[in-house]
């Protein structure tokens, strides 16, 4: 983050809309590997960029994914105005596990994506923030 004329701004290429659990946002995926006979997984959204998503899983569910595995991002449920059909790939950058939460946030890059998509996730992206009143610059403390 820098801080620029008393504003903190974020490094960000996309900006990001930041979701919460009782918001319902849910997205499905399936290993790359194994999308021939997929086991398609459901996680709730955390926030979401033209770049990728955060989402989470409980521990039993999340142990079977590592670091640098692909995945298919199917597609999203719970999120007016967002429709698409096309799958994108994803990359997963990190995990994050912390023994006091039954939750383990995984953050994923989208890879492969098209301009045409990165385009309306993120047209998308920045009027959902404006809905919600989130803001990415923030007044410094």
């Amino acid at each position: 983050m820098n801080n620029v004329n008393g504003m903190i701004k974020t490094r960000r290429r996309f900006q990001r809309v930041i979701f919460s659990y009782d918001d319902g946002a849910i997205c499905t995926f399936v290993p790359l590997s194994d999308t021939k006979k997929p086991n398609i997984t459901a996680a709730s959204i955390l926030n979401l960029s033209a770049s990728g998503l955060q989402f989470i899983l409980n521990k039993e569910n999340a142990n079977q994914f590592q670091k640098g595995e692909r995945l298919v991002f199917k597609g999203i449920r719970g999120v007016k105005h967002l429709d698409f059909s096309e799958d994108i790939e994803m990359e997963i950058i990190w995990i994050l596990e912390l023994k006091f939460l039954e939750h383990v946030g995984i953050g994923c890059e989208f890879k492969n994506i098209s301009k045409q998509l990165r385009d309306y996730i993120d047209s998308f992206v920045i009027s959902e923030i404006r809905f919600r009143g989130q803001n990415i610059y923030r007044k410094a403390s």
